[in-house]
């Protein structure tokens, strides 16, 4: 995680990042390639074109400078994803992004990159040394870093390459999971794993500071400090979930070779309302 004393030199990729996206789609959308022409075109306007319309004559008034070329770059390719995505049918049309939600930059250009270990620091373009929470030890060539923000604080992801041996697997048997309501999974030997439900938990807390929020003034000062306190027990929920999946299912794969999981189409399910069951269409 990187530390908050770096916040204000550090917020200025991220921040510029969704704002080269969005005037990219802007210049998509203002030359007449709407979503219903380039549906029945099926074409989408090239990166490059995108990055000689959108970089001359606008990065000096625009603050564009301050932020990493490698990461405005990566923007363009993220955007040009997701009309790849949207024309092999894989998601909906690409939507702007707003700003502070799920802010990050991604650092590709691994000579760009410095990672000292053992001081728990990393250099980084137009930011420079920064320090951070080593919680494992990174193994391999630095290939890309991305930086992003999450309730207030930042977390850093290192992509690396190396090579690794196949390892086999010292457990024989097989299991099979069965995903209920009101325990989290079922196994074919007869273990069964409860739900752990952190939201239930910590509803009347999370109720009580969103009254608080909801008696300020919108936008005022009190508010948005009452905002942090809600995205902050949500993400604490968050991660409660996270942390109860990840070693759920490591447990899992650790004691069982092969495991097989129920594949149910649940947009064909429909709850019946006289027998309180689900009831399935035929394929």
């Amino acid at each position: 995680m990187v530390t908050k004393t770096r916040w204000t030199c550090i917020r200025t990729p991220a921040a510029d990042e969704p704002i080269r996206w969005l005037r990219s789609l802007c210049l998509q959308q203002s030359t007449g390639s709407q979503e219903r022409t380039l549906r029945e075109e099926k074409r989408k306007p090239a990166a490059s074109s995108w990055t000689r319309c959108s970089c001359p004559g606008s990065r000096k008034r625009r603050g564009f400078p301050k932020a990493p070329a490698h990461a405005l770059q990566q923007a363009l390719l993220d955007l040009d994803r997701a009309y790849q995505n949207f024309f092999k049918k894989r998601a909906a049309f690409p939507k702007f992004h707003k700003k502070g939600l799920r802010d990050a930059f991604r650092e590709s250009d691994a000579k760009c990159i410095k990672l000292d270990q053992a001081n728990s620091r990393m250099q980084l373009p137009k930011i420079g040394w920064v320090r951070y929470r080593n919680s494992r030890e990174v193994l391999g060539a630095v290939r890309s870093v991305t930086v992003s923000q999450s309730a207030g604080q930042w977390f850093v992801s290192i992509t690396t390459l190396r090579e690794v041996e196949q390892r086999q697997h010292s457990a024989t048997s097989a299991v099979g999971l069965d995903w209920g309501v009101a325990s989290f999974v079922s196994m074919s030997n007869g273990e069964v794993i409860e739900q752990l439900q952190p939201l239930k938990k910590f509803l009347p807390k999370l109720a009580k500071l969103q009254r608080r929020m909801a008696g300020k003034k919108k936008f005022s000062n009190n508010w948005k400090k009452a905002k942090r306190r809600v995205t902050r027990l949500h993400s604490k929920i968050a991660n409660i979930r996270k942390d109860f999946l990840h070693k759920s299912s490591k447990d899992i794969s650790k004691n069982h070779a092969v495991v097989f999981v129920e594949d149910l189409q649940t947009p064909r399910a429909a709850p019946d309302k006289v027998l309180g069951v689900r009831t399935f269409a035929p394929v």
